[in-house]
């Protein structure tokens, strides 16, 4: 009898599915993670020999109820067809090709006549791409890239046929695609994978919060267990490996997947004692190479000692803080907190801030190196000549950035404003002399884009001319598109579409897979950006209920009926002025929509803790990332409306979509976007000013034509 592992029968249930009810697939494929991690095995390297057996063994250890259902399907599964070892090792590991889906096609004899058009379909498909279908991976993600270019008249096929070809070679391309229908969770891990995420969520359940950083491990944990690769054995050669495994499944984005992971992989790290300490080299772009020839954790050990110390007296460094949240944005002005005041005083930074400042100082110590210097202390580096070269080195980089990828490069820019305004900073909580203090000062408003331009007078003053327009080019272009009507309607459109497919899931009364999850929290986060303009880490962090043990308070009120309420206390806010606003009924409507039936699904997958308090909860007790809502709302809207939006946009194109059309409402708009001052929605909405000044003009130069014309007694 040949040798058959648990991993051969894992893939079996998965090119079989059709014949097991949705809970019998999960139920089967838990029984076997269930011997695995009695067997502390993983289900590659275990035979299926014997496995109701084994399964009946743990018997003790199982709800009754969950055992009945394991055993009779896992017994089911048993009796589905066999598939070559090789195949199924390919499907399990998910490196199935077209050549793959074809054999299991012609496997589906209860497909009947059905299967002998699907696979017309593929051999048509796959003769199309003018490749060999052994070479092509056989995933959702690839097979929709390839069909967004190919048209009915590629297939010789009726306009009114082609959705239907292209559900057939979808329909068997989703038998052997292992990611397709069902995501790795915790629960049916075994072995070493789950032992760390065990020390993981222990650190997530006293306090840690570590949510974002696993949930964006998912995909090398995925990865890395369906080749048997212990954690201990993780390198950057595997961290390689996986990203050719995105891209040869066209995964969105997996360079920036990649790179997340290995910062995930560095949080992790510092908050786990248990977490496997190798350290995995950051990825850079083609092109873009290191931004510094010796890292941080290759500086002298004196002076990250130095370092240390000043985290230590000036910082509140905060445990799994997200580090998609620490990269500083340039053109971000809104929510840029790196910077401070003339007004200056001493203050303890955010975890945040201190992740910019330690970038910023890894460059000062390369500059003071190359310079021939040995920096022992942070004192060492702080001067106006390494902070120019700092710039230097920086601009460097940004101009090489602009000329590959076709943007404009500007001179000044907020990234070398925060670079300097670290400078500045850390020279004033270290006491330095006022006089260097002032020439670090005079170069910081050299690269500050506040100002167009900066004049010495005689007498030693300074005349500024300032640039009054706040929105930086990125975000302006994303703006741009929606002066275009069709991409405003589209915008007005998408919340709409999301909420009726949410409520036909609901109609249907079926669990919502993930991605419709996904696609009602893009919904409820339409629901409260059109409503309440918040900035996107008020958003993560919105609690439907409270948690005095924790301290955690409730924010959000949502009724079943009529109006509901929201405040976000002044210490959560980024100007430190509290807010709060009326929920409308249409509002409360997609929300509770989403609490009664999408909710429940995200907290099971994700792994919540029943008492969770948020609205998007995580791991634990934990709330989902800002930067992951942020990531599935920019992708909902490019899927459903093709728009390039993501939150801190939609901020603005709400405002100006109502400055548009009523210019005058600036105030309106001001107390929405929990501007302080007026003069800062002016300025960031300089267009819409000059607009209404334009309108003004035009008005009373139409009311003197009219009193001019009555003067004279003639008839306009």
């Amino acid at each position: 009898m040949k040798w058959v592992s648990l991993a051969d029968l894992d893939a079996r249930i998965q090119v079989f599915s059709g014949e097991l009810p949705r809970c019998g697939v999960f139920a089967a494929r838990k029984a076997l993670a269930r011997v695995a991690a009695a067997e502390a095995g993983t289900l590659g390297e275990l035979s299926a020999e014997g496995v109701t057996e084994r399964h009946c063994a743990l018997q003790d250890r199982v709800d009754a109820r969950l055992f009945r259902d394991e055993r009779a399907y896992l017994t089911q599964a048993l009796e589905l067809p066999e598939i070559p070892s090789d195949l199924a090792q390919r499907i399990y590991r998910g490196e199935a090709t077209l050549a793959d889906a074809a054999t299991v096609v012609s496997m589906q004899d209860q497909w009947g006549t059905e299967r002998g058009r699907i696979l017309g379909a593929l051999n048509k498909f796959t003769r199309k791409l003018n490749a060999t279908p052994e070479t092509m991976r056989a995933t959702e993600q690839f097979v929709n890239e390839r069909l967004k270019i190919l048209t009915a008249n590629d297939f010789a096929l009726a306009d009114n046929s082609f959705s239907t070809f292209c559900s057939k070679i979808r329909r068997a391309v989703r038998l052997v695609d292992i990611h397709s229908r069902r995501r790795l969770s915790e629960s049916l891990l075994t072995g070493s994978w789950k032992a760390l995420l065990g020390f993981v969520s222990a650190e997530i359940a006293h306090g840690a919060k570590l949510g974002g950083p696993l949930a964006r491990l998912w995909p090398l944990i995925d990865f890395c267990y369906r080749r048997e690769i212990d954690p201990e054995d993780v390198t950057d050669d595997t961290v390689r490996a996986l990203l050719a495994d995105l891209e040869q499944r066209c995964v969105a984005g997996p360079f920036d997947t990649a790179r997340k992971i290995v910062y995930a992989w560095e949080n992790l790290q510092r908050a786990v004692p248990e977490f496997p300490q190798a350290r995995l080299g950051r990825l850079y772009r083609e092109g873009g190479g290191r931004p510094y020839p010796v890292g941080f954790n290759e500086l002298p050990a004196a002076f990250r000692d130095d370092w240390t110390g000043f985290v230590e007296e000036f910082g509140e460094p905060i445990a799994g803080m997200s580090l998609a949240d620490c990269v500083v944005q340039p053109d971000d002005p809104d929510d840029d907190d790196s910077d401070l005041d003339e007004g200056y005083e001493m203050q303890l930074y955010s975890a945040k801030v201190l992740s910019n400042m330690r970038t910023t100082i890894t460059y000062a110590a390369n500059a003071a190196m190359a310079a021939g210097l040995s920096p022992t202390c942070l004192e060492d580096v702080i001067t106006p000549e390494i902070l120019n070269d700092v710039i230097v080195a920086v601009r460097g980089r940004q101009r090489e950035k602009a000329r590959v990828t076709g943007s404009e490069f500007h001179k000044r820019n907020s990234t070398l404003r925060n670079h300097a305004s670290a400078f500045l900073n850390i020279a004033r909580d270290l006491g330095l002399d006022a006089g260097l203090i002032s020439q670090l000062r005079d170069k910081r408003e050299k690269v500050d884009p506040k100002f167009l331009a900066i004049k010495l007078n005689r007498d030693g003053t300074k005349t500024y001319t300032k640039n009054e327009d706040l929105i930086g080019p990125r975000h302006r272009a994303r703006l741009k598109q929606f002066d275009n009507p069709v991409c405003l309607l589209r915008w007005y459109e998408v919340m709409s579409t999301l909420e009726y497919r949410s409520r036909m899931i609901v109609e249907q009364r079926r669990t919502p897979t993930p991605e419709e999850v996904k696609d009602m929290i893009a919904c409820v986060l339409h629901a409260i950006t059109r409503t309440c303009l918040f900035r996107r880490a008020n958003i993560a962090n919105l609690r439907i209920a409270s948690v005095p043990e924790l301290g955690i308070e409730q924010n959000l009120v949502v009724p079943t009926r009529g109006q509901g309420k929201v405040h976000i206390p002044a210490g959560e806010v980024k100007n430190r002025k509290a807010l709060t606003f009326m929920l409308p009924e249409w509002t409360c409507s997609i929300l509770w929509l989403y609490i009664k039936y999408f909710r429940p699904t995200l907290m099971a997958n994700v792994g919540a803790d029943p008492n969770n308090p948020y609205l998007f909860p995580m791991r634990g007790m934990d709330h989902r990332d800002a930067g992951v809502l942020n990531r599935d709302f920019v992708s909902r809207n490019w899927n459903v409306g093709r728009l390039i939006l993501n939150l801190h946009v939609q901020r603005h194109i709400c405002s100006k979509a109502i400055l548009d059309q009523a210019p005058t409402k600036m105030a309106i708009v001001q107390k929405m976007l929990g501007h302080k001052n007026r003069s800062t929605t002016e300025k960031y909405y300089a267009e819409v000013s000059s607009l209404i000044a334009q309108r003004e003009y035009l008005n009373l130069l139409e009311a003197a034509h009219r009193d001019w014309v009555q003067s004279l007694g003639v008839e306009g």
